[in-house]
């Protein structure tokens, strides 16, 4: 995760990477424990990861957030044919 919030990810989709394991543990009490503890403790540890090196989405757009011009009701009239939004179509405010 750290590689690729370095190279301008802005953060990560939890899986099972996180809670595969939980699987393996018959017992619901102590499968929750080891939901609240370890799987816990692997997702606080990816979001420190992400909050440390990772980029916000918009700052490609924008310095602020607050910079980029809103997206209007009509959104879905500037997505192109593969689904992805023209760059054009974001300027700042």
């Amino acid at each position: 995760l750290e590689t690729a919030c370095r190279a301008g990810a802005s953060g990560f989709l939890g899986g099972r990477a996180v809670w595969e394991d939980a699987l393996k543990i018959s017992d619901p009490v102590d499968r929750r424990r080891w939901l609240r503890t370890v799987a816990a403790g692997r997702m606080r540890r990816l979001h420190d990861i992400a909050a440390k090196h990772g980029r916000p989405w918009w700052r490609k757009f924008g310095d602020t957030l607050e910079t980029i011009t809103p997206v209007g009701p009509d959104w879905y009239r500037t997505y192109d044919e593969t689904g992805g939004l023209h760059h054009s179509e974001l300027r700042r405010a």
